[in-house]
């Protein structure tokens, strides 16, 4: 599996050639502040090792990370299924986009492909997402892709010394199923 096509993007894995444009938006302050686990100041050697990461939960079955891209080749970001449970057959959904791309849909149409292909390719019976109480952007990109809201979390991330909310959102196999009909 290489390729997921959607309508206006493709969903690749992630080669050693992409780590300029990683690198370019996972670096900006906007990807900081709407993320937990990307580092402040993201350079070249973190996305060479980030590639490398996903090129090694890939063999392991544990995350399936894509890079995003549009049809004409321009870099969006990437959306993932992480922290894959084999024996829970459940798996997390993630994604950003490049705050150039905001609010065009693509977090949404990638979320999408990608739990297609979790439900379909992986076998999972759930994937959840989440989000910081206060990306009203991300949530809503939850909703759209047909994640249902399970509650909040007080206080479950430390981002700059500061405790944060999370909201959590999930989808099971059986209404998955059901929104294709």
């Amino acid at each position: 599996m290489s390729k997921i096509k959607g309508e206006r993007i493709c969903l690749c894995e992630p080669q050693s050639g992409d780590a300029a444009e990683i690198t370019r938006v996972l670096s900006r302050e906007e990807i900081y502040a709407t993320t937990y686990g990307i580092p402040k100041n993201c350079d070249m050697n973190y996305a060479k090792w980030w590639i490398n990461f996903v090129k090694s939960s890939r063999k392991n079955k544990t995350g399936f990370e894509f890079v995003i891209y549009t049809h004409n080749g321009r870099y969006v970001g990437n959306c993932a299924i992480n922290n894959i449970s084999k024996s829970c057959m459940h798996g997390n959904l993630t994604y950003l986009i490049d705050p150039k791309l905001w609010g065009q849909g693509y977090a949404t149409e990638a979320a999408k492909l990608v739990i297609k292909y979790g439900f379909e390719s992986l076998g999972l019976e759930r994937i959840s997402g989440i989000c910081m109480v206060h990306n009203a952007a991300s949530e809503q990109v939850l909703q759209k892709a047909g994640l249902t809201y399970e509650g909040k979390a007080r206080h479950e991330i430390l981002k700059d010394e500061t405790f944060v909310d999370v909201l959590h959102y999930g989808i099971i196999r059986s209404d998955w199923e059901a929104m294709q009909r």
